[in-house]
């Protein structure tokens, strides 16, 4: 449906609303509000819910059109917004903690707000935009706890036999070389305080996964990701047995090269 259709099928019940409700809505305000009604493509539902519609959008679509439009003066006001309400429903909730000490608050506020991004499009103003984000962050932290209790039950860490490694390069004693690195690695990651350093190693150095990927296995924000692999990379360039590996790399005239930048 075409924006002008959209608009032309709203305005008698908007016109009739605002005039009800005192809304004192100049001409120009009212052309703002039916060309944002047809820009958000909201085409008017059945009554009795087309007021209700109205009013709630009355209410909410300053923030909604801020949330939207990253060139919009409050659109870092509004996410803000976003991220008090999160906390405070999950406070409420009793949904802001985690099992993991090594997945922070921040963390699951992220979880909720990459859900919000994905699911802006299906707001309609059925419900105050309050209550939605609510319910988004109530569904999305419950199944991060669900999925975290179910990986803990199934020890969903994948073997490290069982994760693609390529070939180092052709030469089978630098093969070989490489081979017992990243086992030596792998098993000095697996005793360490946070144990998402050798799932990281896993999949990003040794599977090539994306960050969006991992933060989806790992249940964490791509932004969490790429930080916690800065630590590793940092952890990786510090260890002696990597630095001699590299240094035997770079003495070859065609060093790897997923290996070798991904350990710097």
């Amino acid at each position: 449906m075409a924006e002008p259709e959209i608009a032309a099928q709203w305005r008698p019940t908007l016109v009739e609303l605002a005039q009800r409700l005192s809304w004192n809505l100049s001409n120009e305000q009212l052309d703002a509000y039916l060309s944002n009604l047809a820009r958000l493509g909201l085409p008017p539902p059945l009554q009795p819910y087309c007021e209700q519609v109205l009013r709630y959008f009355h209410h909410d679509h300053p923030i909604m059109l801020a949330l939207r439009d990253e060139e919009h003066a409050d659109h870092q006001r509004a996410w803000a917004w976003v991220s008090e309400e999160i906390q405070r429903v999950a406070r409420i909730k009793g949904l802001l903690w985690s099992g993991d000490r090594s997945v922070e608050r921040t963390d699951l506020v992220q979880l909720v707000q990459a859900e919000v991004v994905r699911s802006l499009g299906e707001y309609r103003f059925e419900s105050s935009l309050r209550t939605w984000l609510q319910s988004v962050t109530i569904r999305r932290l419950s199944r991060f706890h669900r999925d975290s209790g179910a990986a803990k039950r199934a020890v969903q860490l994948a073997p490290l036999e069982a994760v693609e490694q390529r070939p180092v390069d052709d030469d089978v004693e630098h093969q070989a070389l490489a081979s017992a690195l990243v086992a030596d690695v792998a098993h000095t990651l697996s005793t360490a305080k946070d144990k998402r350093m050798l799932q990281l190693f896993q999949l990003s150095m040794l599977a090539d996964r994306s960050a969006e990927e991992i933060g989806e296995r790992l249940q964490l924000h791509p932004s969490r990701v790429r930080a916690l692999l800065k630590v590793l990379r940092e952890l990786l360039a510090s260890d002696e047995r990597v630095a001699q590996w590299r240094s035997s790399a770079d003495l070859r005239a065609s060093p790897e090269p997923q290996l070798q930048q991904r350990y710097t």
